[in-house]
This record gives C-alpha cells, structure tokens and sequence, in this order.
C-alpha cells in the first residue's frame, strides 16, 4: 500500500498522519489514522462497523460504543469539502464504510473545465477565476470568491452551511468574522447575477448556508416536449414521486399502458427546471443496448459518444456536467436488461436525477418505484370533461360516471372515449363499450402509435411477453373481477408449479394489478380493456372454450364448498369469501347455461341463498327463472332446488302461484327422498302462511319441520325449527311455550357454529323477555345476539339484532342511544324481511316516539304499521296505541271509532291495554282476559296515560 494517498483536498501520508491541504498541515488523531488506514486496505469494500470497532479500535464486540462513527465524523470533516454529503471519499453502505478513491469522484470533462461553465450569457471560468460575459465584459474574481464557487459548484443544488465556508475558504481563524462570507456573496452577486438585488445562482437559504442553484447547461440536449393540456389529478402520486427523487437517484414510474406515466414525467421535469436542466429521452424505438446509448446521447446533444469506446463514461461525463439536473428516460420498459447495467453505472456519482417511464421497475438497489393507478373518481369525470367536446358542464353526470368506471379510469381510455364525443354522446358510449378494443382509437398524426388506440397501447406490453407470459395472460381474461392465487394455480395453463412466476413476471409488467381480499390473503384482477385484448387471445389460439370449462369446474367445486360451510356455520369468514368470488360464478353461469345447463344449475345454487340474503332479490329471481327454462325435465332435483330458491326469494311478495309451486317442491322432496329439502320445503310454507297471516298454518309447518329434522338426526335443522315454532308461539300469546321454544332450540344449535340461527334465536328470545317486561333478561340475550351477528356477512340477522337492541336500550333509560340505533337497524331490514316483521318494529318506535312525547311523528309511525301487520294481536295492540295518539292529537271520533272497534274484537292479549288507554269507556261487564296480558304493551300504556295526565295538569 502507497504511505501516501492523494485526495481531493491535499495529500495524505499514511505513516505519519500529515494531511498537506491548501491551508497547511493537519494532523489526524491515532484512531482516526487507524480507521483511515483499515479503510484503504479494503481497496474499496465495505468494512463492516462491528470490525472497526472489535479489529480497529479493539472495543469488546458486545460494547455499545459509537467510537467507529465519530472518527469517520472526524475524518469526513478533515478530508471532505462537504462532510455532511459524502460523497467523495467516506461512504456508508448499510451496517458499514467504504473508501472512495478519487477516480470514482465526478469530474466535469476537460473542455468545459477548461472553457467555463456556461450559466446563460455568461460564462463562470474557475481555471482563470473570471467570469465572461456574452457582451464581452469581464469580472475577475479573487481567490477567495473563485474557492468559494467552486465548493459551491461542487455539491451543486445542496446547501453548504456557513461555518463549513468559513473554515474551507478562510480558515479557521475567520469562522467568527461572518462579514467575510456575507461581502464576498455581495461581491460574486454583482458580477455573476444579472440582477443582484434578485439573485438566481448564489441562494441564501435562511438560517442554513449557501447553495448554488443553476447547473451548467447542456448545449443541444432535447428539451422536454410541452403537454398540450393541464395534467388532471395526480397530486398524491406527483408528490410521491418529488419526495423520491429528492431521497433516490432514480424513480420508476410504473403502471399500464396508458396509465399516464409519460404525462407525470412531463409535469414532473416541468417543475424541476427551476432547479436544473431537464432532458428528455423517448425510448419507444429502442430494443438493444446499443440503440438506447444512441438515443440517450443523442437527447444529451452528444450523438458521437454513443459510438465511442466507452460510451457508458463518456456520457456518464455528460450527465455530470449537468449536476443536479434531471433525465427523464420515457418507454423503457423493452430495452430493461441493458438499461440495468447503464442506469447502475449513472446512479452515483453524477449528481443527475434519473426519471424513468416503465410498464416494469428495473429492480436495482439504488431504485425508488412510484406504481400508478386509476384516477381518482372525480378526476376521472373532469379528464372526459376537460376533453370532450360539447358536453354541458353538468350533463349526464351519473352516465359520464358510469362511463369511466367501466374504463377502469385509466386515462388513455378516458380520453380515446372523450375523442369519440363529437359523434356519440355519454350514453352511447357506455351502451358499446363491449367493443372497447374497436370502439377506442384516434387519428392525431402527432401521438405516438401506441397511444393511438386501446388495442395498440396493450398490443405494446404483449409483444413485451415471452410465450409463457402470453399463454398465462390469455387465460387470466377468463377471470371476471378479482381471483384468488388458489383459483389461478388451478387454471394456470402451463399448471401450478410455475403459476407463481409467471404471474408474478405479469404482475411486474402492470399487467395484473392487486385487488382487495381477506386480511392476510392478497387478490388479483385485470383492468377490463386488458381482459378483453385477453379474451380476443383466447379466441385466436382457439382456448376459450377449454378455459371457459375449467374455470366454471373450479368455482362450481369452490362455491358449493363455500356454500355448504355458510349454511352448516353462518360464519362472516365462508361468507365474505363467497362474497368476493360471486363475481366469477356468476359470470361462469351465464357462460355455460346454454350447453351445459346442470353445470349452470350447481353454480346458480352456490350462490342463491347468499344473494337473497344480501339483498340481491331481482339478480337471483332473473337467473332461477332462465336457469328452470334451460334445465332439462329429468334434473328433477337440481330443479327442485332452483324453484326452492325461486320461491324463497319472492317469498315476501307471494302471487297465488307460490303456495301451489311451494306444495310442489314438498312432493318432489318427499318422492325423492330428499329430507333437507323437505324441511327446506316445509320452512316455504310456513313463510307463505305467515304472509298471508294463517298462523295456524305456520305453527304446524314449524312442528312437522322440527319432527322430520328429529327423525333424520339433523340437529341444526331441528334448532331452526324449534326457534321458528317460538316466534309463531309468542305471536299468538303463548308465552311459556314459546320460551320453552327458545331453550331447546339454543340446545339444538349448541354452542360452537350455527351463528346466523342462534343470533335469531337469541333476538326473539330478547323480544320475548321484553314483552314480558323483564328487561335485564332482554338485554342480555340481544346481546348476545349482537355478538353472534358480528361474526356474519349477511345484514339481516344483524339488523335484527341492532333493532331490538336499540329498542331495550331505550327502555332502560338509554333513549337517545336506543333511538339512533333503531333507526339505523330500520335501514336494513326492509331488504331482508317480511311486511309484517318490518312493521312490528315500525310500531315499537312509534310507541317510543309517543312516550317521548313526538305525538305526530309517533302517530305517523303506528298508521304506517298499521298498514302492512297481519290480522293479530300485534295488529290491534298497534291500533290501541294509534287510538290514543288520536285522541291526543283531538281527532276524537276517529279515536272513538278504533277503540269500539277493538272492544267488538274481543282480543283477551289487548283487553288489559284497552282498560288503560280507554278506561272512562271500559263497561263493567267486561270479562277478564284469559290470555297472558302483553306485560310490555301494559307498562308502555301505563307509562302514556301518566304522561298525558300530567300535561292536562299543567
């Protein structure tokens, strides 16, 4: 090893520690001499801190001392110019140091060292310490003002504190003389700014130093093409990317075709010309590395270098030059393998930021990847706005939203559909974007061809592909929505073993994009206009009908699994991932109902139940009904099933035709022998009578459910059914049964599973409780209703719940709490049960609203149940309560009129209410009543009767 080392400052001699510089001699300290020697011995790697520490300074290897980095602080502040950017002698890499010999450090290429840095009319001559203007004046500068500048020059764009200007320039005896630095700034401004008082190259930057912020410019670059419109949205995304080229010499745009890559990279080397020169690169005619080092030196105005015997340096010269500037490098992603080892070469040491466009991140260390998405919503209605042509500001709004929803919000698209404007409107466009790929093209001669069209901008990324990656991504179009990576290792084409891979490589191309799943669990999708170029694929390598068939055999095994697991535990998990492949199976019906019907049929019933009980009623009746018409007589059972479900879904809304279909599927059941659908049958007739208030009718169904579930041994079964027979009991007055109901069927159902049936049998047990005035109790089993219901996907039961939750809340003294939640749970049970169930509540809050003294509002809530209850004492205990608010309210004759009516019923559960509401009318003669009084009704009539005598009194 050489004792002396040269350095950019001076020399250093390894033996004795004498570093000769241009302000004397220093000497370095025995550790730091130490540490600079085990540094140069390395030749350049990486000495990790823990061997400074143990083989250098010879600490213990446990000690915690941090004497390894103050004497590289040490060093840095003796040998470097700027020690607080260390760049050209200490670096850090990771848990370590490395020495950067001198020839690694940029150097500005000897014609411009020796001609001067051109500043725009002016050129900055540090070799002959002058500066020359184009008029031909001349201002020399001193040699402190010429040291000064190039120190500055040195970490261009960076700040330089003042102290750190001090000792380098004048040493450290001027460090308190603070009017040497500020009149020598005074100085330079009046001979190297064109107008001092506002300077544009030496900045202050208030309370730090110093920066110098123009760079040299770079003669015959090409200059960054100008958009021809405002970019629309991108605030998160622009500022993502100016926090990451501030951190990392190179930033990767990523995203798909005609995402907006190229837009951003302009709006970015927009902003970033007020800090330096910014030069543009376009690469799309670029496939080998010899032709990307032509076109980057020929965007570099250097179109000779591409040709020389190291062309890499030499523009690696050229970019230092430009110090602090900005490359944008647009289209890179078919020439990436070359781009790899040039852009390695250009990430240290030239002060240039790199900006590369790509559908691909390059994967380099040095490397910073900004991924781009959709458009926001409303960014994506103002991009159609802002270019279609003749669209009223506030036209079509919910279409136009419609419209850009279906092109995935993907820029390129939203304007190839704005393009079409002047020949169809809004609405038209979305009626044909099935022809997305035809239908989205422009003729603009100056827009690059893959920009050209919908179909070019994908074609682009295809041709990118190997055949493996062609081959996957044609059957990734099967898909509709997001899939999992379980359903695509079962279709990957080439089979599962380098299904991972190859997805992964199309997912890195943006080609397939993440989507939503299960905490823990991640999903994929593509864009549509991508899936449909992957559909026309499929159809020209004659694979769709293959791909068509396994797809639909995977979802058919997936949902009938997954169906199975939510109707045996009604647990939120099966639920929700049925949920999120509803998408596919559905699509996978429609796919094969034509020649394969019965497949069509077990897709259709994975799913039916969990439509009807997410609201989805007209989706599911459409598809039974096509499903029964494509379906062969002999699939007797498949058949019985799907009317089942048609049935169930128009259950609440039954026409004359369901009783008779219902009676139909029971003698299919029984003829099949087929005892769950049976019960299932049998559960349809009682739904039926109770719509059509025949009480009698349910009550027996519920017991024939219970008993044919008790024979075959079906446990769960036979709990649903019991709970089922407590809420007939409990309507009809029978109280003690109906609770004896409710304990053996939370026994059927046990305690593990069976979520979504224990809910409801916990809620009505509540009900109950509350009915007989047991408030407590009440709260406990909605409760835990409550807490069951969390677990499911389904909105019903847990709307239920909520409801009657709120509703005993409110009855312990918590009213506004209870309100707000009843009212909320309101929301929701419409689209999940029966008229009358829904108006049983709605009469609950209307006896609340009378209670809290809202008489209107509280009678407009009772006359609305009253409409849709059935002809039982809920009805009339209903119609007692509107009796009173009438009276209330001074509608005297009709309040009379309800209250005869009543009597004349002769209802024993609603006689105890009457005496209180009507008690100046009750005849002596009355008989008692026979049946148990509804405690609740009783108290809640007691409780408005006090409250109407104390306003008389008042």
């Amino acid at each position: 090893m050489d004792d002396r080392l040269r350095l950019e400052l001076g020399e250093v001699d390894l033996a004795s520690g004498l570093l000769h510089g241009p302000h004397g001699e220093r000497r370095l300290t025995e550790r730091e001499l130490r540490v600079l020697r085990r540094l140069v011995e390395a030749e350049g790697r990486v000495v990790t801190r823990q061997a400074l520490l143990v083989e250098v300074l010879g600490h213990h290897p446990e000690s915690l001392s941090r004497a390894p980095d103050d004497a590289i602080r040490c060093l840095r502040a003796k040998l470097e110019r700027v020690p607080a950017r260390p760049v050209h002698v200490l670096t850090a890499h990771g848990e370590g140091y490395r020495f950067a010999p001198l020839h690694e450090t940029p150097a500005l290429p000897a014609a411009e060292a020796s001609e001067g840095l051109p500043l725009g009319g002016r050129r900055l001559d540090l070799a002959h310490q002058r500066v020359v203007w184009d008029d031909g004046r001349v201002e020399p500068l001193t040699a402190q003002e010429a040291a000064l500048l190039r120190l500055l020059i040195d970490v261009v764009g960076a700040v330089v504190p003042r102290d750190q200007l001090h000792r380098e320039v004048w040493g450290r005896r001027a460090v308190r003389d603070t009017r040497a630095l500020d009149n020598a700034v005074r100085r330079l401004r009046t001979k190297l700014e064109v107008d001092p008082s506002n300077p544009r190259l030496l900045l202050t930057v208030r309370g730090r130093g110093l920066r110098f912020a123009v760079t040299p410019a770079v003669p015959d670059a090409l200059p960054p093409p100008v958009p021809d419109a405002l970019l629309i949205g991108r605030d998160e995304a622009l500022a993502q990317a100016r926090d990451a080229l501030e951190r990392a010499p190179l930033v990767t745009l990523t995203g798909p075709g005609g995402i907006g890559k190229t837009r951003l990279a302009l709006e970015l080397g927009r902003l970033h010309a007020a800090e330096g020169p910014v030069v543009f690169c376009a690469l799309s005619s670029s496939r080998t590395r010899e032709g990307l080092l032509v076109e980057i030196a020929a965007a570099l105005g250097q179109p000779d270098a591409a040709g020389g015997r190291d062309p890499v340096q030499q523009l690696r010269h050229r970019l230092a030059a430009m110090a602090g500037g900005l490359l944008i490098l647009d289209n890179l992603e078919q020439v990436l393998d070359p781009a790899r080892e040039v852009l390695m070469a250009w990430t240290r040491g030239t002060g240039v930021r790199l900006l590369v466009t790509s559908r691909e991140p390059l994967h380099l260390r040095a490397e910073q990847v900004v991924a781009l998405g959709p458009l926001a919503p409303d960014d994506a209605q103002a991009l159609f706005r802002s270019r279609a042509r003749g669209l009223a500001d506030d036209g079509e709004q919910d279409t136009i939203q419609a419209l850009v929803d279906r092109l995935d919000r993907v820029p390129l698209a939203i304007e190839l559909a704005a393009a079409r404007s002047g020949l169809m409107g809004p609405r038209q466009l979305l009626e044909r974007l099935d022809r997305r790929l035809s239908l989205l093209k422009q003729r603009d001669a100056d827009a690059p061809q893959r920009h050209t069209s919908l179909r070019h901008a994908i074609a682009w990324s295809w041709d990118l592909l190997n055949p493996s990656e062609q081959r996957a991504l044609a059957w990734c179009g099967v898909f509709v929505g997001s899939f999992s990576l379980r359903a695509w290792e079962a279709l990957a084409p080439d089979g599962p073993d380098g299904a991972l891979d190859v997805l992964e490589a199309l997912r890195d191309k943006s080609l397939v994009t993440l989507a939503p799943g299960l905490p823990g669990e991640q999903r994929f999708r593509l864009l549509e206009s991508i899936r449909a170029f992957a559909e026309e694929q499929l159809d020209q390598r004659g694979q769709r009908e293959a791909a068509t068939l396994r797809h639909a055999e995977w979802f058919v095994t997936e949902g009938e699994a997954l169906a199975e697991a939510v109707a045996t535990q009604g647990a939120a998990e099966p639920s929700r991932r049925l949920s999120l492949e509803l998408e596919n199976i559905l699509h996978a019906f429609d796919r094969t109902l034509s020649e394969r019907p019965v497949l069509a049929a077990r897709l259709l019933l994975c799913v039916a139940a969990h439509l009807h009980q997410t609201g989805s009623v007209n989706a599911a009746r459409v598809r039974l009904s096509r499903c029964l018409a494509a379906l062969p007589p002999e699939q007797r059972r498949l058949r019985a099933w799907l009317l089942r479900e048609r049935i169930r879904v128009g259950a609440h809304t039954p026409d004359g035709s369901s009783q008779a279909e219902a009676e139909a599927v029971l003698a299919e059941a029984q003829a099949l022998g087929d005892v769950r659908l049976e019960i299932k049958a049998r559960g349809l007739l009682g739904f039926i009578a109770e719509a059509d208030g025949r009480i009698a009718d349910v009550e027996a169904h519920c017991r024939e459910m219970a008993a044919v579930s008790q024979r075959a041994g079906l446990a769960p079964d036979l709990g649903q059914a019991t709970a089922y027979l407590g809420i007939v009991l409990r309507r009809q007055g029978r109280l003690d049964e109906a609770e004896d109901a409710y304990r053996r069927a939370l026994a059927h159902l046990g305690t593990t599973g069976q979520c979504r049936f224990r809910a409801v049998t916990h809620t009505a047990y509540g009900v109950l409780e509350l009915r007989r005035g047991r408030f407590e109790s009440s709260l406990h089993h909605l409760s835990q209703a409550q807490g069951l219901a969390e677990h499911l996907y389904a909105s019903g039961p847990r709307a239920a719940a909520r409801l009657n939750l709120g509703y005993a809340m409110w009855l312990t003294g918590r009213a506004v709490q209870g309100e707000a939640v009843m009212r909320d749970a309101l929301q929701e049970i419409h689209l999940f049960w029966p008229p009358h169930n829904v108006a049983v509540m709605v009469d609950a809050l209307g006896r609340m609203l009378l209670l809290d003294g809202r008489t209107e509002e509280g009678a407009a809530r009772l006359r609305e149940a009253l409409d849709a209850l059935n002809p039982t004492a809920d009805r009339d205990l209903c119609e007692a309560f509107l009796a009173a608010a009438d009276r209330l309210l001074g509608h005297i004759d009709e309040s009379r009129s309800r209250f005869d009516a009543l009597r004349r019923r002769e209802n024993d559960e609603v006689w105890a209410v009457l005496e209180v509401l009507d008690p100046q009318d009750a005849p002596d003669s009355a008989a008692p009543a026979r049946g148990e009084p509804d405690a609740l009704a009783l108290h809640q009539a007691r409780l408005l009767m006090a409250q109407a005598q104390r306003a008389r009194t008042t």
